[in-house]
Parts: structure tokens; sequence; C-alpha cells
């Protein structure tokens, strides 16, 4: 890069109210990463949207957990993983501040229902 060397200091446990929710997705079948689950949380009237994609160009990657940050909200209102498959989990009031594994085969089918 011809360029001096660099480091980054994460500094985020210096500001008081940076909450969190961190996901770790657990496919089923061949897809056990469960690439393109998506996952929207919703707090505070806002709405944080990913899709699990971990792939960054050639022969490259990314930490395949999703990471939300929820600024000074102490929780989110509800957490929605859509899965690969077409089934969904729902988890509601969910704390901030911590690590969540969540497991497709725990998902529900979805329903539709007739007029």
């Amino acid at each position: 890069m011809n360029m001096p060397p660099f480091i980054y200091r994460n500094e985020a446990n210096k500001n008081p109210g940076s909450n969190f929710l961190m996901l770790t997705l657990k496919g089923t079948g061949k897809n056990t990463e469960a690439i393109g689950a998506e996952v929207t949380v919703y707090y505070d009237g806002k709405i944080n949207y990913q899709e699990l994609m971990p792939m960054r160009g050639f022969q490259s990657t990314v930490d395949n957990r999703l990471h939300f940050g929820l600024g000074t909200a102490s929780s989110a209102d509800s957490l929605v993983v859509n899965w690969p498959d077409g089934k969904y989990s729902v988890l509601q009031n969910v704390a901030a501040n911590q690590f969540l594994k969540l497991d497709q085969k725990d998902a529900v089918t979805k329903t539709l229902v007739s007029p």
C-alpha cells in the first residue's frame, strides 16, 4: 500500500449508553451458517436490518455474527429472523448487551391467512 502501518483502537466501551445485540445464527441442512438469513431489530421506534452475507470480494469474508448497535436503548422491542427456507423466529423484549445464538430448527413456518 506504500504507506506507514496504523492501528485502530476501539473505544466504544468508553461511551456510556452504547448498547448492542450480537447474533450468531445456526442454519439447517447444507446451509449450516444460515447464509441469506434476514434479521430485523425494532427498538425505540427505530428499525435496524441486516442480511447475513459474510462475503466481501474475491476470496474474502468477514465475521458471520450480526452486530446491532442500539444506542441508549436498554432493550429491543422485538427481533425477527427470516430464515432462508421461509421460516421465521421472533423474540420480544430482548435485553441489550448480550450475545444470542439462534437456531433455524427452532423456527416456525409462516402461514397465510385467507380473507
